[in-house]
């Protein structure tokens, strides 16, 4: 088993007077905090649950969080990460279990099983995710993650393996 949290987001600023946070998240998983209503907080070596009172989309992603009721509340959990049980998460279609998000910390290796580096973050933009990997060689590069590029997963050994087109690397 993978792990039983996911890192889903990140909380931003306090925006306004009533305590709200700007935060960013995938569009999937937006919807299941939405449905949901609450998101986890890690302190120490626990997570912590945190109710949603309310999400507003507009320019920025804003979260009023249950509690928290003006700059000051919000300020104390500014920069967190936000945290989600991996049984609350939709699965990729077609590829069963694999969400991009629990990819960190993995290492990545080509079709022929060959070490690419390690994947330090994932990053959401609009049109795909990209997982920002970690060379040997201390450089680091933006690889596209597509459910169609993932060859193989091994979670006991955190391993993902992927269809790499020649020269992305070496760019």
């Amino acid at each position: 088993m993978l792990k039983d949290f996911v890192e889903i987001g990140k909380l931003g600023k306090p925006f306004g007077i009533s305590g709200k946070l700007k935060f960013s998240c995938e569009d999937e998983i937006l919807q299941v905090l939405k449905k949901n209503k609450v998101f986890f907080l890690k302190r120490g070596a626990h997570y912590i649950p945190y109710f949603v009172q309310y999400i507003e989309e507009t320019h920025d992603t804003l979260i009023k969080i249950e509690g928290f009721d003006n700059p000051q509340d919000a300020k104390s959990c500014s920069g967190n990460t936000l945290y989600l049980p991996i049984k609350d998460l939709p699965e990729i279609k077609e590829k069963p279990g694999l969400y991009f998000s629990v990819l960190k910390g993995f290492s990545m290796h080509d079709q022929d099983d060959q070490l690419i580096g390690k994947v330090i973050d994932v990053v959401s933009m609009p049109q795909q995710e990209l997982a920002s990997v970690a060379l040997s060689d201390g450089n680091e590069i933006l690889i596209p993650l597509h459910k169609s590029l993932i060859v193989g997963i091994d979670p006991d050994q955190m391993i993902v393996q992927l269809e790499i087109a020649e020269g992305l690397i070496d760019i």
